[in-house]
């Protein structure tokens, strides 16, 4: 057959099979996505479960998460809420085991404590550096050592430090001789104690202490008032031993004040010569410039020699003196001073602002190369 009948015999069947197809087309296409459906139906069921099955599982797994995290949460809550009552419980246990070795601490304090009536005038009562007697109607001498042992715990701590065997100790406004008691142990019993005291009865109980302790042979006790100067001056007796004083006293309302004539003194006048001393502390209540303005010569043939100073503002006051005046009488003479810890006596560098906020403190005096000076705590 030649290829222009070829050709020719193949349209003619094309448009035939057209002719056929847009004939046939309505009624196949129906029949055709019948056919599809018929077929497809099986799969697109299986489909529909596996997506279900996967949803399912989804939800599953999510569900899971969700439970894990809220798990998660109330563990780290639990943990912290644990952690909370463990620390609680340290605390608390730190604080019990701190209240028991209080109870413990106060109950050997309070088993060690004896107080003993010792005639119609006197009290016997163990202190920290022995046993002492007290007026029986010092009530305030007598609660504070039955309390705590003794009265300025740092101040004994700074004597205990400096005070050798062979020292010098003087001891102005001495009371019933706690601090003199304290250096003369230091001294193991050897160097010299002189302690002065002008109030008779307390005078009487210092002696009768220094020697229930062992300690009469090396102590010299004056009932001597030291001043700048030999005189018959007033004492002003205070509601404790410890506050008699030779200037005008503020005493409560309840308290009727008395006073006695005493014997004044200077310092210079009563010392041997060229006498070597070691610490010199003054608790004088408000005489202590009188004091060092009599202890002069003493000052300057002792420049390594150490000053225990009681300050108090109430006393300048009375005095009409201000700090920085005060301060200048012991400054001129080429001393520091540094602030004693009224618990532990460690040696505290306050500034004169400082010093102007507190009430009452001991200070301690030294030359500025001294090894004191040169120990002080910032």
């Amino acid at each position: 057959m030649k290829p222009s009948v070829r050709h020719h015999v193949k349209q003619v069947i094309r448009r035939i099979a057209r002719g056929v197809f847009r004939l046939t087309r309505p009624l196949a296409r129906p029949l055709l996505f019948r056919l599809r459906s018929y077929f497809m139906s099986d799969i697109r069921q299986e489909m529909m479960e596996e997506i279900n099955k996967l949803n399912w599982m989804q939800q599953q797994h999510h569900h899971q998460i969700v439970q894990e995290l809220e798990r998660l949460s109330n563990a780290t809550k639990l943990h912290t809420r644990l952690s909370q009552k463990i620390f609680s419980s340290q605390l608390s246990q730190e604080d019990i085991e701190h209240q028991l070795d209080r109870i413990e601490t106060y109950s050997l304090v309070d088993a060690n404590r004896v107080a003993i009536d010792s005639g119609p005038d006197e009290v016997l009562v163990k202190t920290t550096v022995g046993y002492v007697l007290c007026a029986a109607k010092d009530y305030a001498l007598l609660a504070s050592l039955l309390q705590a042992g003794e009265l300025e715990p740092g101040t004994r701590h700074v004597i205990e430090r400096f005070i050798q065997p062979g020292d010098v100790f003087i001891d102005v406004g001495a009371n019933i001789g706690l601090h003199s008691i304290a250096a003369a142990r230091a001294m193991s019993g050897q160097g010299k104690i002189i302690a002065f005291e002008p109030f008779e009865q307390t005078c009487k109980l210092l002696e009768k202490n220094l020697w229930l302790n062992g300690f009469s042979a090396i102590s010299e006790v004056s009932r001597l008032a030291l001043s700048d100067k030999a005189e018959t001056r007033r004492l002003h007796l205070g509601v404790t031993s410890g506050h008699h004083s030779l200037y005008e006293l503020e005493t409560p309302a309840f308290y009727a004040t008395t006073s006695v004539d005493v014997t004044t003194i200077a310092l210079d006048d009563f010392l041997p010569e060229n006498l070597t001393v070691k610490l010199l502390k003054i608790d004088a209540e408000g005489a202590e410039i009188d004091i060092i303005k009599g202890a002069q010569k003493l000052l300057k043939s002792n420049p390594q020699m150490l000053l225990i100073v009681e300050l108090g503002l109430s006393h300048l006051k009375r005095n009409t003196l201000d700090l920085e005046e005060w301060l200048e009488h012991f400054t001129s003479l080429g001393l520091v001073y540094s602030v004693i810890n009224v618990q532990t006596g460690d040696l505290e560098d306050w500034s004169v602002e400082q010093l102007s906020k507190t009430t009452s403190v001991n200070l301690l005096f030294s030359s500025a190369n001294s090894q004191p000076a040169k120990g002080v705590n910032a």
